[in-house]
């Protein structure tokens, strides 16, 4: 299916769409159900996103503080 494809903020808008178009009833609380699905999806990606980034920010502090140490005692040996 397509959706299997879509990020979560793709299939988003395409719910929405899908629903603007909606006849029947049962068809527009399956449609419900899949947009309050893929809110919840985009929502967990975009905390995992945030959390990823700060990991990366904390993970670059940490080296570039060691790689300055490691510089600075290098430097001073070779003097």
């Amino acid at each position: 299916m397509i959706c299997d494809i879509l990020t979560p903020s793709h299939q988003l808008i395409l719910f929405h769409s899908d629903a603007a178009v909606c006849e029947d009833d049962e068809e527009m609380g399956e449609i419900m159900i899949d947009v309050a699905d893929a809110s919840r999806a985009l929502r967990l990606a975009r905390a995992e996103r945030d959390a990823v980034l700060d990991r990366v920010n904390e993970l670059e502090e940490r080296n570039w503080a060691l790689l300055s140490e490691f510089n600075a005692i290098s430097n001073r040996t070779i003097d």
